[in-house]
């Protein structure tokens, strides 16, 4: 028979349990609870006991004598059916004498045939036996119950069906005469009184047993209780005890891998990352395995056979599941192999920001080292990329951490924080906050770096056209120069040039160059507004005519 088992199955049987433990009992009660038989002795009851299997015997004894002689066919089956309630009476007798004698401890039974064929159907049953055990004897006692009843019910109407032909048998002697008759009706008379006998003794020992059986029962509760004490609570406890020694057993696999792990490092043997990379992936492949292997043996040693199928069954679910990935694993572990387009150490482009490969894993940790914190990635997300070597003076990010910028927004200020995902900017107070991304495309102009250049731009009238190249030029670098020199920024201009730029539209310029070290970076407004009130003096001083921006009209009349 095929057998289907599901979670859900208990639900409709701890129903039925409930059912029939509470309403059974209360009928037995209502029935039997007024019985005379409570009253007696053990002594008294093992005496009544040998009393009726004694009388049983040698009933049995005369009916298998007849049984050699008999007159006819008919009377063949009613000796057969009497011999054969006698057996059953002489069973029940024996079985309750051994039952009152040993307090219910059984003397004899079957040992276990062992079986020998292979049925997957067998073997199936056999799994779940322990579960089904359970929920069978919760079920088994009201079952027993209702029997007993039913027993009892049949040998009642038996029992008085038997008096009442008795009583009619006795009736129909008094009307008859014939001697053959009355001898037939005798003989029907004492078959009936046997009988009548017999259903009296079935029906006592059947109210014993119900008995027996009441008092010896349990409330459902205490059986719930127990079934959850011996299956529920050490399933669970076994699981975890499995769970627990195959935990264990991966760390130790764990520790162990860190020794060579250790070595490699302070050796500094060629090939070293891949040479840990081959360690890490062969800790965590041996470890699985023998974890699993510890979790099975730990369940196998405790005989929890439905956890060792369920757990395979979730296993094989898993394999089966992972089959369609196994070419992207295989590329996943040769990347953590170090042998893949992504390699540790090495640079990589990801989401727009320049990143090194820190450590190669499954979620591998990326840092930028001009940017606070870090960044963990699936490797899956990245095993499509590729990396390169960085050079030594490569930049990770165009700022740092208190360097003075400026944006093509003309936001000029101090970086005070950035991030793998902000970067701010502090402008006179203001905080300028920029996704890193966005920041990097506002171009910014890190003067604090590499020092920087201010480029200014001073006109004089064109009536100073035939001095402008010569004393005029002369004169003004002179005075650009001095004030350059007397100003706070001094130590740090690097390079000064005044030089006369083009001869505009209106007016004649020249164009002041001053290169400065980064440290003079947070006076860059500063100095051009030093270079443009100096040129403006020194024009005042010699008198030199600063021109302004003149618009012309051309008029073309109308022919």
């Amino acid at each position: 028979m095929s057998i289907k088992l599901s979670v859900f199955s208990i639900f409709p049987a701890l129903l039925f349990v409930l059912l029939a433990a509470f309403v059974l009992p209360l009928q037995a009660q209502e029935s039997y609870d007024g019985d005379e038989e409570d009253a007696l002795t053990f002594e008294q009851r093992l005496v009544n006991l040998t009393k009726t299997l004694d009388d049983k015997e040698k009933e049995r004894a005369v009916l298998k004598r007849k049984l050699e002689n008999p007159k006819d066919n008919i009377n063949t089956l009613q000796l057969q059916q009497e011999l054969s309630s006698a057996e059953d009476i002489i069973l029940g007798v024996r079985s309750e004498i051994v039952e009152l004698s040993t307090g219910g401890a059984k003397l004899f039974i079957d040992p276990p045939v062992e079986k020998k064929e292979f049925n997957w159907k067998k073997d199936l049953e056999q799994i779940f036996e322990p579960l089904l055990n359970q929920m069978r004897e919760i079920t088994e006692r009201p079952r027993q119950l209702e029997q007993l009843q039913a027993d009892i019910a049949f040998w009642d109407d038996r029992r008085s069906e038997l008096a009442r032909a008795v009583k009619n048998i006795q009736a129909n002697l008094e009307l008859v005469n014939n001697a053959d008759v009355k001898a037939a009706l005798n003989d029907l008379l004492n078959t009936a009184l046997s009988r009548e006998k017999s259903a009296n003794q079935k029906l006592s020992l059947l109210r014993n047993d119900l008995r027996q059986f009441q008092k010896a029962d349990n409330p459902l509760w205490s059986k719930l209780g127990d079934i959850f004490t011996d299956i529920i609570v050490a399933m669970i406890l076994h699981f975890f005890l499995a769970v627990g020694a195959a935990f264990a057993m991966y760390q130790t696999i764990r520790l162990l891998s860190l020794l060579p792990i250790k070595i490699l490092n302070r050796k500094k043997i060629a090939g070293t990352i891949f040479a840990e990379r081959a360690v890490v992936i062969s800790r965590i492949v041996m470890g699985s395995i023998l974890a699993v292997m510890t979790y099975f043996v730990i369940l196998y040693s405790f005989s929890e056979w439905l956890l060792l199928v369920l757990s395979l069954l979730l296993i094989a679910g898993i394999v089966i599941g992972l089959k369609s990935a196994v070419p992207a694993y295989f590329l996943e572990i040769k990347t953590l192999l170090n042998m893949g387009s992504i390699r540790q150490g090495e640079r990589l482009m990801f989401n727009g920001l320049p990143w090194r490969i820190n450590r190669l894993n499954m979620y591998t940790h990326l840092h930028n080292p001009a940017l606070q914190g870090h960044f963990r990635v699936p490797l899956s997300e990245i095993i499509h990329m590729s990396s390169r070597l960085a050079h030594d003076d490569e930049a990770w990010f165009p700022t740092n951490t208190g360097d003075i910028v400026f944006l093509e927004d003309e936001v000029f200020g101090r970086v005070i924080r950035q991030t793998p995902e902000i970067v701010e900017v502090d402008l006179g107070g203001s905080i300028y906050s920029y996704q890193t991304t966005e920041f990097l495309s506002r171009r910014p102009r890190n003067l604090s770096r590499e020092g920087f250049t201010v480029y200014e731009v001073f006109g004089l009238d064109y009536q100073h056209q035939s001095e402008i190249t010569t004393s005029i030029l002369t004169t003004y670098t002179q005075a650009i120069t001095a004030a350059l020199g007397a100003s706070a920024f001094a130590e740090f201009n690097t390079y000064l040039g005044v030089e006369f730029d083009n001869a505009s539209t209106s007016s004649l310029d020249f164009k002041i160059i001053a290169s400065f070290s980064g440290e003079a970076a947070a006076d860059y407004y500063k100095i051009r507004r030093l270079l443009q009130k100096t040129s403006v003096e020194t024009a005042n001083q010699q008198g030199w005519v600063i021109p302004f921006q003149q618009m012309t009209v051309h008029y073309q009349p109308v022919t």
